[in-house]
């Protein structure tokens, strides 16, 4: 944060990569594609290219210092879908080339928090998948199992049930 150092513990570091992550799925970026990330080595670029990497995605980094013909260059030949840029000025290099995305650092929380609301869509989506496909297979009605954690039940039970979590209990069908 500017010239402060702050101190990040890898859950953070972990969860920020996830949100990213889920945040890029819902802007449609997708395995293969490529993202450009023009900026400083900050902690914002390294979380979003491991988000990137996280969703098979690939960075094409530009170098900060780039010229605006160069940086240009990078993110037509690499076929890049966006651009993460690390400000205004920074973005300004890319004025005339049209691409889908254009971020920048800033903009990072707000993608941070259209991961987390993609991510829980998702999730819903599937209980909501894996119910209705055994409902529909004749496979008795849901059983609620307690103190056991998903591995243990897929151990104990085989491949047999379906195993869904909601609100912390642990469904299976």
């Amino acid at each position: 944060e500017g010239e402060d150092w702050r101190e990040v513990s890898w859950d953070e570091a972990a969860r920020a990569v996830e949100e990213l992550a889920n945040g890029l799925l819902a802007l449609g970026i997708r395995k293969g594609d490529a993202f450009s990330i023009l900026g400083s080595t900050r902690l914002e670029w390294v979380l979003f290219d491991f988000a990137l990497g996280l969703i098979g995605a690939v960075g094409a980094p530009i170098y900060m210092n780039s010229s605006p013909k160069d940086a240009v260059y990078v993110a037509e030949h690499s076929e890049a879908v966006g651009v993460l840029c690390e400000d205004e000025e920074q973005r300004a290099k890319l004025d005339g080339l049209e691409l889908e995305h254009v971020l920048t650092f800033a903009d990072l929380p707000a993608l941070q928090d259209r991961g987390r609301a993609h991510a829980a869509r998702e999730a819903a989506s599937r209980v909501l998948w894996k119910l209705k496909k055994a409902y529909s297979l004749g496979i008795p009605k849901k059983k609620l199992a307690r103190g056991k954690s998903q591995t243990e039940e897929e151990h104990a039970y085989g491949e047999e049930y379906t195993i869904c979590r909601s609100n912390g209990r642990f469904f299976w069908t």
